[in-house]
């Protein structure tokens, strides 16, 4: 299956944000797409600072949203 990897760093105020109505997080991929999905699938990765780490999105070949894992943070 297709996939993207990207880095996403969003603190608590952007994250508040996102529960308050924004129903898709959106990133630029390491090769310069433009990615958009579900913000709710971020929920398992949210800490107290926030998010930040590479992460990979898995999708079928029609675009639908397969998995989100998290490969880690950068250093």
């Amino acid at each position: 299956m297709p996939s993207v990897r990207f880095y996403l760093r969003l603190g608590p105020d952007e994250l508040q944000r996102m529960y308050l109505g924004v129903r898709d997080a959106q990133a630029v991929s390491d090769d310069g797409r433009r990615v958009r999905f579900p913000a709710k699938e971020l929920r398992p990765f949210v800490t107290h600072d926030g998010i930040e780490g590479q992460f990979e999105l898995e999708f079928t070949d029609a675009g639908k949203l397969v998995e989100l894992r998290s490969l880690g943070r950068k250093n």
